[in-house]
């Protein structure tokens, strides 16, 4: 799946070369190299350089903390990152004065060095109140945060029921059928109405 998105982008810019000089062009997305490319892109690491100066796996994202939070009702799954956002959360969770004089937290390179000890401070703040709550409190301070889904209550996300993310339609031989909307607005070429996937 992850080649095919790849290749869409691929395949639009060959066309938009195409466009543009007039002379189209054969292209080939291999999907080894592309999953190889995809996986390393985040944690190739210290072997970016030769001789390496350090190990595989980029620690932020292979940190054990790194998981759905635990709330008081629930499992909420939030990124705080820039400096910014790690100011405002601290601020948020009553932490500031400990995040400003610990020099582990001083700026992302030392954040990095000292992910697990940081995402703890996280993780433990955020039993204090309900998913709901931290999404009150966090989301307007830019930190992108929502609750964690499983296939069952993401069928009835108040978003995705809003903007009419599910569509029911009924096949000619199959019976009513649920699908999903395209995830991207196309104001000035609108997208065709829906048609049932062809039988075998």
């Amino acid at each position: 799946r992850a080649t095919g998105l790849y290749a869409f982008g691929v395949i639009c810019a060959a066309l938009l070369a195409r466009e543009r000089t007039g002379r189209g062009q054969a292209v080939d997305v291999p999907m080894f190299e592309t999953t190889a490319q995809m996986m390393l892109g985040d944690h190739l690491y210290g072997h970016t350089f030769v001789p390496p100066r350090g190990g595989f796996g980029y620690p932020r994202l292979l940190n054990p903390q790194r998981r759905p939070y635990a709330t008081q009702d629930g499992l909420v799954c939030l990124v705080v990152y820039t400096d910014e956002q790690w100011k405002a959360f601290m601020r948020a969770v009553g932490e500031a004065e400990r995040f400003e004089s610990d020099a582990r937290f001083a700026d992302g390179e030392s954040r990095t060095q000292h992910v697990e000890a940081l995402y703890e401070i996280v993780a433990e703040k955020l039993t204090a109140k309900t998913t709901q709550e931290w999404r009150e409190l966090l989301e307007p301070l830019g930190i992108p945060v929502l609750p964690a889904h499983t296939f069952e209550s993401l069928l009835d996300d108040p978003h995705l029921q809003d903007i009419g993310f599910f569509q029911q339609f009924e096949h000619p031989t199959e019976g009513v059928l649920r699908t999903m909307a395209v995830p991207s607005e196309w104001p000035q070429t609108p997208l065709p109405p829906l048609r049932p996937p062809p039988l075998l």
